[in-house]
């Protein structure tokens, strides 16, 4: 019959059976489906689950939201007055931007004009717009008696002005005028007959505005409406008020009025009285309809901490406020727990941990039966996937899915397409086209693979790009029209490589071909050159302003063009689709046919695709981790909230400065902050087993403390009042001050309240206890003999072996190399030559005058390479590079005497190995050896092989020294008394470098004889080898070679076999060579 009806309880299970008995009453027809309005799909899930297990099938039944059931049964009542759709918000915002530039020009709308003409353009408007209408969308339904007052031209606010210029009609159709028609409707009785729902069931909701439950409180006279809301308590707390405002009553009264009861204020409890805002005024608004009420309570088993919080609340009472003694429980309490962590990582190990403890301990607990919520999941979702996801496959997995995730972060689709509008306004960097290239919709699109992308990044950066489309771009920027760096100068350099032959120094019409462009990388280059050209035209077209029609078109022509979806991303492409098209419905709805640029465009495209979340995830399998919303009051044996950090919970409400709701608010608005309190409570009513709360509770660098929310130390300062545990307050039992490291050794002390389930943690844990660590060894034995009999060395693999023997080992006999990252040219191009481009282009210089055979002009190659500032800049930097290198040659020439070098083969018989190659370059006075550059370890040892080899053969009868030329220093080699001895000691460690790691480390051993030479003090000598071997915060050391990591770990390895070693080789060389 119709009538309105409320059933309470504080337990949800309670209210789902008595929504099961409601609907075990067949509706007049078969065919009328069950109306249930929930506000989450999460809710409806678990409805449709816990229906079906009491009848057996859950079907034929609808779960719409407030707002689409209110929209039905307007529809339904009113026919021939519908609401008028054009009057949504996400419609009005066009209508605004449509009218307001025509309106800033009165003397209302002052304040609008000068926060417009701070940063002109179409971006802040609509910005503007967005505010605006998302203000009197909450008008509409929160203060429809305004609305109707202005339309009736009262009110000459700068929004009623706007109002009465975006309504399309007299009397337009919207909320307000819809709740008045409605009620004409029912009160004439015309409204009999039609087609309303013969029952609705809201189930499950927290809050509602006072519009929505006006419109199903008139509905009520002509259907049944039934309310089921959790009501945390069964007395009747309507008029109880937290502590903090009984204070502020009392500081605001005068006279004797100073103590609560003589004002009759009541806080019941002051847990609800503080968080339970939201409730209270939900159930007061519908009980003003005086609806037919049924109570559902249940006493909460009251043996755990968190059950008796749970029963105080039920029945209104706190032991400290009543006088009594704080209640004692016997023994220790898990059923409540905080623990305090130093980021978020920290708090999902904490977590998978505490899990790990309550599926064991707790009986009947499994995975499904969990929930974890965070204020905002998508922070934490990472951390969920490093800790959770890469510990489900083993034998302490658990299972789970996280919920509220959006495509906007974690789409594929949609972060490409907002990357996309990074570029009309950019300067198209290196770094920016090749992370847009790496996106997995892209790649697809194009079909590259991961290696395709690494060979690109190889080819950019030999091409040196550093930004900027072709010339006339970068005079867009106000430079000169130059093209070198630019995406235009690296394809021709790529195209012009596969169409014609290149040796790397012959121009064609001042581009230098790309000589390494053939077989499949010309098909790559195809690709890259499709791809590049296709984003400068797609990002052009972006760049000019357009109508929403326009911009539907462009948009999806665009995600065609550029974006291949693959099965996972099929549905996130249709969503897209959908948002694009309201693009053209919202152009004639809202009548606004003005053009908007791609700032707008890519504004209006984030805060939908943040709307638009992943599909699934909520009560999907295993634990569920989801963000905390409204209507997330579902039971579960387990509750855990994360991220209650001081500053992030309860979310702050941000009003604007020109909301009018703002300025007299009234019962029944929203609040966030409300809201969450809301939500913090009923997480404490809605877990049946176990709550656990974690926090950012200390400072990674410090250790220093941090509070945390306000509402956790709410329910530790209750707690503490009310409770003893073994007759200590609760607090030194419950909160838990987690360590940085969960291998930190007071996880596995006994007795210890801290503790963790993996052994790799104590294995840690017992690593970082031991006081002397075992030396890191790669290589637990020898290697055995090569297979191949080592009969013959070239001169070229003793040059390998002495730049770094641990290297050669591992490539030479286990085929292991590292693969480097190709660094990217920076996003700038050049204006001073530094570091690795100064090294290129002294080197290119210096090529290009030594060699006799070079006819290039070194200053025009090196342009063609893009290696040089643009403009005046590179010349004269390049004048001063080739004056040096004109010194230096001068200074070679001394040496030299001018001659032609020439080339000396060797072939000789070492400790039973042929040694032979050749040796040079060979002048005059003798061998010399020459770079532009500091000379390093390296260096020396090469020279001293090919000084030893001289001596040791037949030419070795003159007397010959060996010269090594750097930029800044020169060295004699002297001749050596004993070459074939020394040639002994290289070839032995060569033979030996063979089976297993030398510890021969040229800079570091080097280092490490010079000053032991010097100074004769051991202690000197290793402490200069140890700082070559680590390095500075500026230069990387010896040690962070990745060949000696794998061998040698971290610790420089110096033992008496580097002692060895290292007199052995670099003795001699310190003896026989004298500085210039």
């Amino acid at each position: 019959m119709p009538g309105l009806y409320l059933y309470t309880s504080n337990r949800l299970e309670r209210l789902v059976d008595a929504l099961a008995q409601v609907l075990s009453e067949p509706l007049g027809s078969p065919f009328s489906p069950e109306i249930i309005v929930v506000q989450s799909r999460g809710m409806e899930r678990w409805l449709r689950m816990e229906l079906a297990r009491r009848h057996g099938i859950c079907a034929n039944v609808d779960f719409p939201f407030p707002n689409a059931l209110v929209k039905t049964i307007c529809s339904t009542v009113l026919p021939d007055s519908p609401l008028d759709s054009r009057y949504d918000k996400s419609v009005m915002v066009w209508r605004i931007m449509a009218v307001l530039p025509d309106l800033i020009s009165r003397p209302e709308f002052k304040e609008v004009k000068d926060y417009l003409s701070q940063r002109p353009g179409d971006e802040r408007l609509y910005q503007l717009s967005k505010h605006i209408a998302s203000c009197l969308d909450q008008y509409l339904i929160y203060r429809p008696e305004m609305i109707l007052r202005w339309e009736k031209g009262r009110g000459n606010h700068w929004q009623a002005v706007l109002w009465r210029h975006i309504a399309y009609e007299s009397e337009p159709v919207h909320w307000p005028r819809a709740s008045k028609l409605l009620r004409d409707q029912i009160k004439k009785g015309s409204a009999r007959g039609r087609a309303v729902p013969q029952r609705i069931c809201i189930f499950g909701i927290s809050s509602l505005p006072p519009y929505h439950i006006g419109i199903l409180g008139e509905v009520a006279k002509i259907t049944t409406v039934k309310f089921f809301v959790l009501n945390p308590s069964m007395e009747y707390w309507f008029d109880i008020i937290s502590e903090q405002k009984v204070e502020k009553i009392i500081r605001e009264q005068r006279g004797d009025y100073h103590v609560p009861e003589m004002l009759h204020l009541e806080t019941g409890n002051s847990l609800l009285a503080s968080m339970g805002h939201l409730g209270k005024d939900f159930i007061s608004l519908i009980m003003a309809f005086d609806p037919i009420e049924y109570t559902l309570f249940e006493e909460p088993d009251s043996d755990s901490l968190l059950g008796a919080i749970q029963s105080d609340i039920l029945k209104l009472r706190e032991t400290s406020a009543s006088g009594s003694r704080p209640l004692n429980l016997p023994q220790m309490d898990k059923s409540i727990s905080i623990h305090s962590c130093h980021s978020p990582l920290r708090e999902m190990e904490v977590l998978h941990d505490n899990l790990l403890e309550v599926i064991e301990q707790e009986k009947g607990v499994m995975p499904k039966d969990i929930v974890v919520m965070a204020p905002d999941i998508s922070i934490y979702a990472p951390f969920i996937n490093a800790v959770f996801g890469s510990r489900i496959d083993g034998p302490r997995g658990i299972p789970y899915s996280i919920a509220d995730r959006g495509y906007r972060k974690f789409g594929q689709l949609a972060p490409a397409l907002l990357h996309l509008f990074e570029f009309p306004d950019s300067r198209f960097p290196v770094s920016q086209v090749l992370s847009f290239l790496e996106r997995d919709p892209v790649k697809k699109r194009y079909d590259l693979r991961d290696a395709d992308i690494d060979a690109i990044r190889k080819l950019v950066s030999h091409t040196r790009v550093s930004w900027g489309v072709d010339d006339k771009m970068k005079q867009d920027f106000l430079l000169p029209p130059t093209k070198e760096n630019t995406w235009e100068f690296c394809m021709e350099r790529l195209l012009l490589g596969h169409a014609l032959p290149s040796d790397g120094s012959t121009l064609f019409k001042s581009i230098l071909p790309f000589d390494d462009v053939e077989g499949e990388g010309a098909a790559l280059v195809g690709k890259f050159a499709s791809f590049i050209t296709t984003l400068v035209r797609v990002a052009t077209s972006l760049a000019e302003p357009t109508t929403l029609e326009a911009w539907y078109w462009r948009l999806m022509r665009l995600s065609e063009e550029l974006f291949s979806p693959d099965e996972n991303s099929a549905q996130e492409y249709e969503v897209l689709r959908d948002i694009f098209s309201r693009l053209r419905s919202y152009q004639g709805d809202s009548g606004f046919t003005g053009r908007v640029s791609f700032k707008v465009i890519k504004n209006y495209l984030e805060a939908q695709l943040e709307e638009a979340g992943l599909s699934g995830g909520y009560l999907n399998k295993g634990v569920t981790f989801c963000s905390i919303l409204p209507m997330r009051s579902i039971p579960f044996k387990v509750i855990c909230l994360v991220g209650m950090n001081h500053s992030a919970y309860p979310r702050q409400s941000k009003r604007l400065a020109f909301d009018l709701m703002a300025a007299r608010p009234r019962k029944g608005d929203r609040s966030r902050r409300n809201d969450d309190r809301f939500l913090f409570l009923e997480a404490i009513l809605s877990a049946r087993k176990r709550l656990i709360i974690s926090y950012v509770g200390q400072n990674e660098r410090d250790n220093s403390p941090i509070p945390p929310s306000p509402l956790v130390s709410e329910l530790v300062d209750y707690l503490d009042r009310n409770f003893l545990i073994k007759g200590e307050t609760p607090s030194k039992y419950i909160i838990f001050k987690h360590r940085l490291h969960p291998f930190s050794a007071p996880y596995f002390e006994p007795g210890s309240n801290l503790f963790t389930y993996f052994d790799e943690n104590l294995a840690a844990a017992r690593m970082a206890s031991q006081t002397r660590q075992k030396p890191f060894t790669f290589f637990n034995e020898e290697l055995p003999a090569p297979n191949e009999q080592i009969g013959e060395i070239s001169v070229e693999e003793l040059e390998r072996f002495l730049a770094n023997p641990v290297k050669y080992i591992l490539r030479q006999r286990l085929g292991i190399g590292f693969r480097r990252e190709v660094p990217l040219p920076k996003d700038e191009e050049p204006v001073l030559l530094r570091g690795l481009d100064d090294y290129h282009v002294s080197q290119s210089i210096l090529a290009a005058k030594a060699e006799t055979s070079f006819t290039a002009d070194p200053y025009s190659l090196l342009k063609a390479q893009g290696a040089l500032p643009h403009g005046n800049v590179g010349k004269v930097q390049y004048a001063d590079r080739e004056r040096e290198i004109n010194r230096f040659l001068e200074e070679l020439k001394q040496i030299t005497t001018g001659e032609e070098p020439r080339w000396i083969e060797v072939d000789l018989t070492i400790r039973g190995c042929r040694v032979y190659g050749k040796v040079g370059e060979f002048y005059p006075p003798g061998l010399v050896h020459y770079r532009y550059a500091r000379i390093r370890a390296k260096d020396h040892l090469r020279v001293w092989l090919h000084h030893l080899l001289v001596h040791a053969s037949e030419i070795g009868s003159a007397v010959y020294s060996s010269y090594i030329v750097g930029k800044k220093e020169r060295w004699v080699y002297h001749p050596p008394d004993l070459p074939l001895e020394y040639l002994e000691h290289i070839v032995e460690i060569y033979l030996l470098g063979l089976r297993r790691p030398i510890k021969l480390f040229p800079e570091t051993s080097f280092a490490y004889m010079e000053k032991l030479a010097r100074s004769g003090d051991p202690g000197a000598a290793i402490n200069r080898a140890q700082k070559i071997w680590e390095g500075t915060r500026y230069n990387s050391g010896e040690g962070d070679d990745d060949h000696l990591k794998l061998c040698f770990g971290e610790e420089i390895p110096i033992d008496r076999e580097f002692k060895k070693v290292a007199d052995m080789i670099v003795s001699p060389i310190l003896r026989f060579r004298e500085k210039l």
